[in-house]
């Protein structure tokens, strides 16, 4: 059954890939890719067995952007996020453009390649995901910079914070469960489960921080998705 679970998903991302290219590389229309996203998302959780909860969806106003920190355990988290969360980019490593069709869909979006084994690169990024977050964007950055192998909260990573910091956003803390039953990393056996997707209050971040502040920053908003995980 998970072979056609996979396969499933394998052909409802090729469809909506080459229809979104369609209208966004061929016919200039570059206001599709949201709703289009979350249609994908959506069916991608159905075909997949995921019963989705969310919780505090309140604390999401559509009229402001965020920089989103979930954790980190499966690549079903992407679609998680754009099934719960309108209009929002993801920051993902470029490693990802491997992944047959799903990589070629990365590429191809609005999504954000980083190189994190580059430093250089990585900040240069950065740096253009900030002017596009000042014209109007939510972008989500995954914190720990790589997927968890056993659900626990890895480290994270100043990048996220940085990024909040020059753009003047807030920071939206998310806490993902259940992904890593439904597909863990190095695998694509697909287990159906329930997940739950619960969001925290934003956290303003001050234009300019010290790095000991920076460092507070970090641990407020890591200490947020792990409640968020653990609760």
């Amino acid at each position: 059954m998970y072979i056609l679970r996979f396969l499933g998903i394998l052909a409802l991302t090729f469809f909506y890939g080459v229809r979104v290219y369609i209208y966004m590389k061929i016919m200039g229309n570059k206001t599709i890719f949201p709703i289009q996203a979350m249609s994908w998302a959506k069916k991608i959780l159905w075909i997949s067995g995921i019963t989705l909860t969310i919780k505090n969806i309140h604390n999401v106003n559509l009229h402001n952007d965020y920089v989103v920190t979930p954790n980190h355990c499966s690549l079903m988290d992407i679609p998680v996020l754009i099934a719960s969360i309108p209009s929002i980019r993801i920051m993902y490593k470029k490693d990802l453009e491997k992944v047959p069709i799903f990589g070629w869909i990365m590429k191809n979006s609005p999504f954000i390649p980083i190189v994190r084994e580059e430093r250089k690169k990585a900040f240069e990024t950065i740096h253009q995901t900030i002017e596009t977050m000042r014209l109007g964007s939510s972008v989500v950055v995954f914190p720990e910079g790589t997927r968890s192998t056993d659900g626990l909260l890895g480290e994270f990573k100043r990048g996220a914070f940085y990024l909040a910091t020059k753009a003047e956003k807030p920071i939206l803390p998310v806490g993902i469960i259940g992904t890593i039953n439904v597909l863990p990393i190095n695998s694509i056996k697909l287990v159906p489960n329930k997940v739950t997707l619960s969001i925290a209050e934003p956290i303003a971040v001050s234009t300019e921080l010290s790095r000991a502040e920076e460092k507070a920053l970090i641990n407020t908003v890591r200490n947020n998705v792990l409640e968020l995980i653990t609760h």
